[in-house]
Formats: structure tokens, C-alpha cells, sequence
């Protein structure tokens, strides 16, 4: 029986490992989705045109990943009335899904 417990006890904490690694990678995701659509907004002042890819933006650095290490969507036109959008697919890098394979987009942040 404490063996079943302490096993139990174990799993508990092993999940909840994995619970606040994903919320880091979420919360790490949507900062980093924030900073790559400021630096379009700033690109698309200076050259008076938007760039053509996220490296456009960061020609002398790697591209930026999500959490996740996968590298984010950019889309022309974006949702409703954004010339554009930054995506990330989330933990499992395909569209849709709930949770940590939710779908996170700089359009969802406008306020």
C-alpha cells in the first residue's frame, strides 16, 4: 500500500513537472510572439513596407522560436483588419488543438 502511494505521489509530481514547463513555454511563446510583431511594426515604419519573412526582420541573428523550438508562422494578411500575424502551432506544431497545442497568434494579444 505505501508503495502504491509513494507511486502515486511520484506521478502527482512528475505532472505537475510537466504543468509548469508547458505554462513557461506558453508564457515564454506569447512574449516572444509580442517582440517579433513589434519588430515587423518597426520594419514596416522604417521601410515603409512589411517584410517578406520573420528572417527579413533579423537578418544579422537566427529567426526566433516559440517555446517549443519550432519557428513562428508569419502571415499576410493577418486576422480581421492586421496586415499581418504571428503564429506559433503550439506543442505539437500543427493547427488548432487545446491547451499547450493551442494555436497562439499576435492578433489574439490586440487589445
Amino acid at each position: 500500500m505505501r508503495m502504491l502511494f509513494a507511486l502515486l505521489l511520484l506521478a502527482g509530481c512528475e505532472q505537475s513537472a510537466q504543468l509548469y514547463e508547458d505554462t513557461q513555454k506558453v508564457d515564454e511563446t506569447k512574449k516572444v510572439i509580442q517582440e517579433v510583431d513589434t519588430a515587423i511594426a518597426m520594419y514596416r515604419t522604417r521601410n515603409q513596407r512589411l517584410p517578406k519573412t520573420v528572417k527579413t526582420v533579423y537578418p544579422r541573428r537566427a529567426e526566433p522560436t516559440d517555446g517549443w523550438g519550432n519557428a513562428f508562422e508569419y502571415v499576410r494578411p493577418g486576422r480581421g483588419t492586421r496586415k499581418w500575424d504571428v503564429i506559433s502551432l503550439g506543442a505539437d506544431a500543427a493547427e488548432g488543438g487545446v491547451g499547450v497545442n493551442a494555436d497562439l497568434r499576435a492578433s489574439d494579444f490586440d487589445g
